[in-house]
This record gives structure tokens, sequence and C-alpha cells, in this order.
């Protein structure tokens, strides 16, 4: 029987999968586009769909939501468990510096932060931070998959 505290594994793995380089967007890294916007972001993970502003956002949330439900499920942890679940992006100015593909690139310190209440009302947290260039299609390398 699967319980509670394997949550903390499941941000864990949420976190790492949803930065990892296999989110994009119209073939270009997904946090790209979150870094140009440098807005703060926060996204229930419980939705059924995303209700959100901009297309990045609704990009971000449908990709949370599907990697939040995948993780969920692997553990085998009952959804009726989970009260509450939310994703807080957060960006910082331009302060930083990045070499993309060579090039020297401002970037921002992105901090993505996952949070669970369960039924029970034990809190779980885990946060990343990465250090992401805003998206420059004159910089970035579109990946382009070939079909089978």
């Amino acid at each position: 029987m699967t319980r509670r505290r394997e949550l903390r594994g499941v941000l864990h793995n949420f976190l790492s999968s949803l930065t990892s380089r296999y989110s994009d967007y119209e073939g270009y890294w997904l946090m790209g586009f979150v870094a140009r916007d440098g807005r703060d972001v926060r996204l229930n993970l419980l939705g059924e769909s995303a209700r959100v502003g901009t297309q990045i956002e609704m990009a971000l949330a449908t990709r949370a939501i599907s990697l939040f439900r995948d993780q969920v499920h692997k553990v085998r942890l009952p959804f009726r468990h989970i009260e509450r679940a939310s994703l807080i992006v957060s960006a910082s100015p331009l302060d930083f510096s990045v070499r993309v593909n060579g090039q020297l690139c401002p970037a921002r310190k992105v901090t993505f932060t996952a949070e669970v209440t369960t039924d029970l009302g034990t809190r779980y947290e885990r946060s990343m931070c990465h250090l992401i260039a805003p998206h420059d299609p004159e910089v970035e390398m579109r990946c382009v998959l070939l079909p089978n």
C-alpha cells in the first residue's frame, strides 16, 4: 500500500521532469519561454484543464498537470488523498548570465515550487532553482522531430 509520504518523491520527480529538456513548446525548451515572460505564476495541479492567461502559461499548466498526474499514478496513490496541489513559478530579474550554444546570454533565476496538502492536513513542499536564459530563437536551436 502506498503511503502519503511518498509525495516527497513525487514532488521531486515531478519538478525534475517538468524542468527537463523534454518539456518543449513549438520545438524550443518551454522554460526559456517562462523565463522570457518573467512573471510569477501559480497553477492548480489538480485542475482538469488549464485556465490561465497566456499561451505560455497554458502550455506550462498543461504540461505540469499531466506530469503531476503521471507521477502520482506511478506510486499508486489515490487522488482522493490529495486535497490541494499547486505549482508556483517565480523569476528574478535578469541579473545572471549563462552560456547558450556558446553565446553568453542574460538569465533569470527561476524557482519552481510544488506544494501538496493531503486529506489529513500534512503539507509537502519541494523547490528547484535553475538559471534560465529567456527564449531567443537567434541563439537556440529548434528541435524538430522526424516522422517514423
